[in-house]
């Protein structure tokens, strides 16, 4: 065919194609002017007498000869435009049909192109993506009309959106059914789901939908890239079942900005799972083996920046984030009848720097890690490491900004803490092997004479066993509250008065009034002495190769105290010369 319009006869538009066969040309080659809309889309076209091929309003149309003549368009290795089936670009005209025409008639794992310029191309309904296809479209708008509707549906595998900018109708109200992308697989009933694979969205600026920006369910490999997403009625990225995949560059920012605070839930992204089916995790298994990196999310101001349920092998890394009711929440998910059964596994956070934008102590905690109630319930494990948190806590309830509950090995590494209220660290109970090094908690505060004090670190519960070494617990006169770490309550560390508690408390530094609460003498405690004779202390906290400190009482003046004898795990025996019945404080040295 030549590519010269000169040389071959000429149509104004497409409509006139189907007025037109051999009869009138001859040659078979015909150039298209203009698609009809005045917005180009014209181009070449070549007769075939048995095709029989679809009529597709893109690149199959019907003849004057009628049977199974077509006119084909001649794309000479060129992806189809939306421009080609028909699209008028000028947010006026409905464009849905043109743009489903184009996803319909585009090869599977071909490329069709969204071309941009124009005012924008309206929608009124979701435009479908049932198979492979890569749609691009840099620099083009898709506004959908009709509010309650959702604007891309993904139901295929191999499946890429490249570039566009998607409007919704609204988000002055939150509405679930309003998404901008939905990518989704099936669930089945009591069996594993099917899923769909290979989803890539990149490139992307999502606005004003009032459910969510990106919605993906029960998909595996799946890539999320360069995403701009703002104004959003519920969530800007919700993952439910989906498995290794990463979420890399994103801004996400005013996110329900309207409702009632710390009761009204929103997300920035939240990677979770569904729970109304009795096949549990074989029919919602867990989201897992996801990446979420190099982001941030700021002003969800009802309820959450970032969360998981029940997520295993999640990596957070290098996000930020600001101006919400809590920071993360890393939590268990629930069985099919409601209860929390099943805890999260294996979540890294590492690199991260959340701030509350609350100066008055009323919002949750930046950090809340958590498995299921219970000493035998579930244990959420673990790392959080290198980072800030600001102005986290509610200083109207026993919280801190970083809460835990129910963990197991949990590590909690250089992380600095600052001005939260009441307590920087608060652990509620069951967390087995805690592990706190590097945090540097600065200025805990309250006003509130129901708490009554500020505390670094706050042990409350049974069932505790930690290790606090090589903190750092300091007021910085920066901070004007009526509690203080240098008030006459404040405490850096106030450990459980709950039996069943262990600890180890190495060496912290600390300008608070007092350094160590320690109700039960875990590490701590006194002794009287009986001159030569030992006397054996228990305490299960001591280890082989542990010092004991010994220092007289106030008021006591003491003649050598030492240690005399240690059994691992059960008791030390301390002595001291013949005649002396002083009483020590004693302190276990890890």
């Amino acid at each position: 065919m030549s590519n010269n319009p000169s040389l071959i006869p000429t149509l104004p538009n497409v409509a006139a194609l189907a007025s037109n066969g051999l009869l009138s040309v001859p040659s078979g080659e015909v150039y298209v002017a203009d698609y009809g809309v005045g917005s180009g889309g014209g181009g070449f076209f070549s007769y075939s007498a048995s095709s029989g091929a679809t009529v597709n309003a893109c690149t199959v149309f019907a003849t004057a000869d009628g049977g199974a003549t077509r006119w084909l368009r001649s794309l000479n290795d060129r992806p189809l435009t939306s421009l080609m089936c028909g699209a008028y670009n000028d947010n006026s005209h409905n464009d849905t049909a043109a743009l489903q025409a184009l996803i319909n008639a585009t090869p599977s794992n071909g490329v069709a192109v969204v071309s941009p310029g124009g005012s924008g191309y309206k929608i009124t309904s979701a435009l479908t993506l049932a198979n492979p296809i890569i749609l691009q479209g840099p620099g083009a708008t898709i506004n959908q009309a009709t509010a309650g509707d959702v604007g891309l549906s993904i139901t295929s595998s191999n499946v890429t959106i490249d570039g566009l900018t998607l409007v919704g109708a609204q988000n002055s109200a939150t509405n679930d059914a309003e998404i901008a992308i939905s990518a989704s697989g099936v669930m089945n009933a009591g069996s594993a789901p099917t899923l769909i694979t290979h989803i890539a969205l990149k490139n992307l600026t999502i606005s004003h939908w009032g459910g969510f920006g990106i919605e993906a369910s029960y998909l595996d490999q799946f890539d999320f890239q360069n995403l701009n997403i703002s104004d959003i009625g519920y969530a800007g990225i919700g993952v439910v079942s989906g498995t290794n995949g990463t979420i890399n560059n994103f801004l996400i920012q005013n996110i329900r900005t309207y409702g009632i605070v710390g009761t009204d839930n929103a997300y920035g992204i939240f990677l979770s799972r569904a729970t109304p089916d009795s096949g549990d995790l074989t029919s919602q298994p867990r989201s897992a083996n996801v990446t979420v990196s190099n982001g941030i999310v700021n002003n969800v101001p009802t309820w959450e920046l970032y969360d998981t349920h029940g997520g295993q092998n999640i990596t957070w890394a290098n996000i930020t984030g600001k101006t919400s009711y809590y920071g993360m929440q890393i939590g268990a998910s629930e069985y099919h009848t409601g209860s929390y059964v099943y805890a999260p596994i294996n979540n890294t956070l590492n690199g991260f720097d959340l701030d509350s934008g609350n100066t008055t102590g009323a919002s949750g905690p930046g950090l809340y890690f958590s498995g299921v109630s219970g000493s035998s319930g579930a244990k959420a494990t673990g790392s959080v490491s290198n980072g800030v948190l600001r102005g986290w806590g509610n200083q109207s309830i026993a919280d801190g900004a970083i809460r835990i509950y129910s963990t197991l090995g949990l590590a909690l590494s250089n992380i600095a803490v600052l001005y939260p209220s009441p307590n920087g660290l608060y652990a509620e109970g069951d967390n087995f092997g805690l592990v706190a090094t590097g945090i540097s908690g600065v200025d805990p505060w309250t006003n509130m004479a129901g708490q009554g004090q500020a505390v670094g670190f706050r042990v409350v519960g049974a069932n505790n066993s930690y290790n606090f070494t090589g903190n750092s617990f300091q007021d910085d006169g920066n901070k004007s509250a009526t509690y203080l770490l240098t008030t006459s309550t404040g405490e850096a560390m106030k450990l459980s008065s709950t039996a069943g508690n262990k600890a180890v408390i190495g060496p912290n530094i600390s300008n608070a009034y007092t350094y160590l609460d320690d109700p039960n003498n875990l590490v701590r405690g006194t002794v009287t002495v009986s001159g030569a004779t030992p006397v054996v202390v228990s305490n299960t906290q001591v280890r082989a190769g542990s010092q004991i400190s010994l220092t007289p009482y106030p008021g006591q003046t003491g003649k050598g105290a030492f240690l005399s004898a240690l059994v691992a795990g059960t008791s030390f025996s301390i002595t001291s010369v013949a005649g002396d019945t002083s009483l020590y404080n004693y302190w276990i040295v890890p």
